[in-house]
């Protein structure tokens, strides 16, 4: 029987259920969806016990704050926000027991973007086409009332290593050649790999824009739309790099330059506006 277990106070910059995933709708148009750090979920899953699919809550930025509605196990993974529990510090990565009334308090990014914040069972949602996630806009709202399973799980010793999300905010992401890198000449590829970008303002659960380069313009500015799916790099004529992630489309008319490494997916996920980006071939 699912049970009411957190209220959102404050569901800061973009607050979403996400769980593994939608698989196998995109021909229909239908994103994927789930966590855009795959990696920092299923550690908190592994933590507290529970199902490696489990929903939780991907919190975007800092400035996020909850009350639990009844004693639970908890744990935090991925970005780490300076969270609390009614003043206490919490400490990333380890499960702690809350009690009714808890309050938990975001308060600064100390890199990254992206927190999960999950409890023993995993939170429910609505289930649309397999999956728990929202997706496209969807966003859970202040004062909404959060369920999960009533589950005891027993918490897990797990191995984690975070060192890719960076304090200084520099990130380097490993790139295969894309199916349109044909489409470029030797000097865009060239520069593409060997210049840095910035990443700007417009980025979401959609895609990340990249600063746009003298350096790598010149490209076609389109050609007959095709599949694209989470970590395809379309460039666009004038030179911006475009990161597709979870919830973006899935055609596109952009050529694409290079495919993100799926293990890199997590690095995209959490990249926010201001930071730097560098591509390496592998």
């Amino acid at each position: 029987m699912d049970v009411e277990t957190f209220r959102i106070i404050e569901p800061g910059i973009y607050s979403s259920i996400q769980d593994g995933g939608r698989r196998g709708f995109r021909k229909y148009g239908m994103p994927v969806s789930g966590a855009m750090d795959p990696y920092a979920f299923n550690i908190l899953n592994n933590l507290l016990g529970n199902r490696p699919v489990a929903p939780a809550i991907e919190i975007t930025g800092s400035w996020f704050s909850g009350e639990f509605l009844r004693d639970c196990s908890f744990a935090l993974s991925g970005a780490n926000p300076g969270a609390d529990l009614d003043g206490l510090p919490i400490v990333m990565n380890r499960v702690f027991e809350a009690q009714k009334g808890n309050v938990i308090n975001f308060s600064r990014m100390h890199g990254g973007i992206r927190t999960y914040l999950g409890v023993s069972g995993g939170f429910v949602k609505q289930v649309f086409l397999g999956s728990m996630s929202m997706c496209r806009g969807e966003r859970i709202k202040r004062g909404e009332i959060l369920f999960s399973e009533n589950l005891k799980t027993e918490p897990n010793e797990t191995d984690f290593d975070f060192s890719y999300i960076r304090a200084d905010g520099n990130y380097t992401i490993r790139v295969r050649k894309g199916p349109d890198s044909d489409f470029f000449d030797e000097r865009i590829l060239r520069n593409f790999l060997n210049d840095g970008f910035f990443v700007s303002r417009y980025l979401d659960r959609m895609g990340v824009r990249l600063d746009a380069s003298e350096n790598i313009s010149g490209g076609p500015d389109g050609i007959v739309t095709k599949p694209v799916f989470p970590g395809c790099i379309q460039l666009t004529g004038a030179g911006m790099p475009i990161i597709i992630m979870n919830d973006g489309q899935t055609t596109g008319g952009y050529p694409v330059i290079a495919v993100v490494e799926r293990e890199d997916l997590r690095i995209a996920g959490q990249l926010k506006a201001g930071d730097t980006l560098a591509f390496k071939s592998v």
